[in-house]
């Protein structure tokens, strides 16, 4: 587990392996924590199947999302009913162009004010290892200015 300060925003990175019934499995975590809550959403690559652990943020009854462009075909989004807008306002153009090219193999989870990175390939490599952390930085530059933007017109 690597625990480190990026912005102010927490980040911690690790190894998790999970045993259910039979199926086996082991994912790289990145998990992000900003002051301010989130949409409740799940991303997923469209080619490949979710993870069989994930809470699914979207909660029992997701509505999923189609968004402009190619992102449908590459990403997966399900939300929470009910909060399209805010999903949007965090899914931005340049974030979903982020998304397609940097985290097509990654799924995604926005659960209150964390942030999830899933990685099913082992964290083997120090290209592996910096790709995560660009991606950790990509969040908290470009999300946070938006969340905090979130917060202070929900705390008015």
């Amino acid at each position: 587990m690597i625990r480190a300060t990026y912005l102010g925003c927490p980040i911690v990175l690790l190894r998790y392996n999970f045993r259910s019934g039979k199926s086996t499995g082991e994912y790289t975590v990145l998990q992000l924590k900003f002051d301010a809550d989130m949409p409740n959403l799940y991303l997923r690559p469209a080619i490949l199947p979710g993870i069989p652990f994930l809470s699914k943020a979207s909660g029992d009854d997701p509505e999923y999302i189609r968004l402009e462009g190619d992102f449908s075909k590459v990403l997966s989004l399900d939300i929470q009913k009910g909060y399209e807008v805010e999903a949007l306002e965090v899914l931005t153009p340049d974030v979903m162009e982020y998304l397609m090219d940097n985290c097509k193999n990654f799924s995604i989870e926005i659960l209150n004010n964390h942030l999830y990175v899933y990685d099913g390939q082992a964290l083997d490599t120090e290209a592996k290892l910096n790709a995560l952390y660009d991606t950790s930085r990509y969040f908290v530059q470009t999300l946070g200015p938006v969340l905090a933007c979130m917060k202070a017109a929900n705390d008015r």
